[in-house]
């Protein structure tokens, strides 16, 4: 009887936990972390949590804001993208600083060098879609802005993005030579410990990645020595190659 009255009385916190929760894709979700922020109007706040940091800068007004953090299950991200993060969803229209972190128990280890954007889900085209606004300050990390309520996550392709670059000299031009890209492309190349970005012409092929699978990008020397190096440096770290189009 006892042990009927335990399973009773979990059933229905479970039961009351999934009814509490926001319903997307005919999937209930429960939040694997949330939180409601007490703001006070001038006050600025800052949360830090294993997989997120949220930073509130001198708010205008005083308000208690949900937030929550969804594992990816359920849910139809685009095609050729894959969620390397937790679902963040923020409740309100008051603006803060997200940082969200990528998730161990979801990335896999091909998915930490790749390019990484920001989406988040359009309530009205019931789809989610490339954001503009974030910066990747490392390999671990996405930095954005949320002035409204919404959803948000970091998803990842197949691209190498962040990774070890190195130089040599060929046309002396602000040029590269990629695995990935055809010649001609355009690639923005930033240099993740400085914050220092140029933009390159694709004009060659390497380098390999079977010898080298750190390597994202081997620069001529004009574009190495444009980022602010000498040449004496040898290999640069954490440099990050975006395409633009």
């Amino acid at each position: 009887m006892k042990k009927l009255k335990f399973f009773l009385f979990v059933s229905f916190l479970c039961c009351g936990m999934l009814l509490n929760h926001n319903v997307l894709a005919d999937s209930v979700k429960i939040p694997m972390d949330y939180g409601i922020l007490a703001v006070e109007k001038g006050k600025s706040l800052n949360l830090n949590r294993s997989l997120v940091t949220i930073q509130v800068v001198n708010p205008t007004q005083t308000i208690n804001v949900d937030w929550a953090l969804y594992m990816h299950y359920g849910y139809s991200f685009p095609s050729n993208w894959r969620p390397v993060s937790q679902v963040f969803e923020w409740n309100s229209n008051l603006g803060a600083t997200i940082d969200l972190k990528v998730a161990p128990i979801v990335a896999g280890v091909a998915d930490i060098n790749t390019i990484k954007k920001l989406f988040y889900f359009d309530e009205n085209q019931q789809a989610w879609l490339e954001s503009a606004d974030f910066s990747v300050s490392s390999l671990n990390n996405v930095n954005f802005k949320v002035l409204k309520p919404g959803k948000y996550v970091i998803l990842a392709n197949d691209m190498m993005s962040i990774g070890d670059a190195s130089w040599y000299k060929y046309k002396n031009c602000l040029c590269a030579a990629s695995p990935d890209y055809p010649k001609g492309s355009k690639l923005k190349v930033t240099d993740l410990d400085t914050g220092k970005s140029i933009v390159v012409t694709v004009n060659d092929w390497g380098p390999e990645r079977d010898i080298f699978p750190n390597r994202v990008i081997d620069l001529d020397v004009v574009a190495f020595e444009a980022l602010g190096w000498s040449l004496k440096h040898g290999i640069l770290k954490n440099i990050e190659v975006v395409p633009l189009k």
